[in-house]
């Protein structure tokens, strides 16, 4: 495209504060910890059948989205964190070409499952006779399906350029360059499938979800029975931790077109917190989780009191083994009558 601008100019488009740097990198490093200890956490909770007392394909969406949170957090914050550091590029571009297909796909995967996974919910409490035969394959066929679906965003960065990769210091990441003229026209449409169709799925998706649970939850105070919160409350807190991380995204490319290009405000800074505010989205889930599934609680609560009493059994294992072991030499040796006389002499 025609005068954009080169987000590979340090003087332009770097950070020289070193105190904005150490806070950025300080939020870095503490989302990549939450992300890595948390979705493994769910990868662990719901690998393991039946702990989760959900429906098969709720589970297997869990585990694909805790799959998929990693994967960006491993190609798209943790490649961050060293240039921000030393506050320069240090990674050659032939390097960065796996990491900057993976983060780009994976976050074109990861509104698609979230999505799937309201639109699932919704469907178990409208249709539960015909949810009910569902099984884990059925969730593991929907989601193989979604990632075969976006492959095709990387496979049209392949076509068009795909080489087209340059440092971008308003992320202090390697992206795409978009520099072809097709994206002139490709980039919107490319939106609208990634963002602004699972905007509207999900916004559409969880009002029906709340009215319907919170009818649900109306009735059961009248008839005496108990009433739950935590569904009305999963689903509130899904939707607001995925508008504030998707929104200000989404608002960067709808309109950026519109702004000129010398406003550092809105194409540097609005565009470097929007695309922070979306990392939000790889630690969410863990926290919705724990305060909200019982089920996931209970797994986790297990799994780790399980690993010290396993560490115990495997040394005391390993104890007797050696102690086995020891007993078989000292039955075997035989001492020479040179060295019998010489423990005597000692004696």
């Amino acid at each position: 495209m025609a005068g954009r601008p080169d987000y590979s100019n340090f003087t332009e488009y770097g950070i020289e504060d070193t105190a904005e740097r150490v806070a950025w990198v300080s939020w870095l490093i503490l989302i990549l910890m939450i992300s890595l200890v948390g979705n493994i956490m769910i990868l662990v909770a719901s690998t393991r059948p039946g702990s989760l007392k959900l429906n098969p394909v709720i589970v297997c969406l869990m585990r694909h989205l805790a799959a998929c949170d990693l994967l960006i957090t491993l190609t798209g914050i943790l490649p961050q964190i060293t240039p921000l550091l030393v506050n320069r590029n240090i990674m050659d571009v032939k390097l960065s070409y796996p990491l900057v297909y993976l983060a780009n796909y994976s976050f074109c995967v990861s509104p698609l499952l979230i999505c799937t996974m309201t639109v699932t919910k919704l469907v178990l409490v409208k249709l539960p006779s015909r949810s009910a035969p569902w099984t884990r394959s059925h969730g593991n066929g929907l989601c193989l399906v979604i990632w075969l679906t976006s492959l095709l965003f990387p496979a049209l960065y392949l076509i068009i350029n795909p080489t087209d990769i340059t440092f971008d210091y308003r992320l202090y990441n390697y992206n795409f360059s978009y520099s072809s003229h097709v994206w002139g026209w490709l980039t919107p449409a490319m939106f609208t499938f990634s963002s602004f169709i699972p905007n509207l799925v999900m916004m559409i998706t969880s009002c029906l979800l709340v009215s319907h649970l919170n009818n649900a939850r109306e009735v059961a105070l009248r008839s005496g029975a108990k009433a739950r919160w935590q569904g009305i409350v999963t689903v509130v807190l899904s939707a607001l931790s995925y508008f504030i991380s998707r929104l200000p995204y989404s608002v960067y490319h709808v309109t950026r077109r519109n702004v000129p290009q010398d406003n550092a405000g809105f194409h540097t800074y609005f565009y470097r917190a929007g695309a922070t505010f979306s990392y939000f989205s790889e630690v969410d889930k863990f926290l919705i989780y724990w305060f909200t599934v019982k089920s996931f609680r209970v797994s986790l609560k297990m799994h780790v009191q399980r690993t010290p009493r396993r560490a115990a059994r495997c040394g005391s294992e390993d104890v007797r083994r050696g102690s086995q072991r020891s007993g078989v030499i000292q039955r075997d040796y035989q001492p020479t009558p040179a060295q019998q006389g010489a423990v005597d002499l000692s004696d």
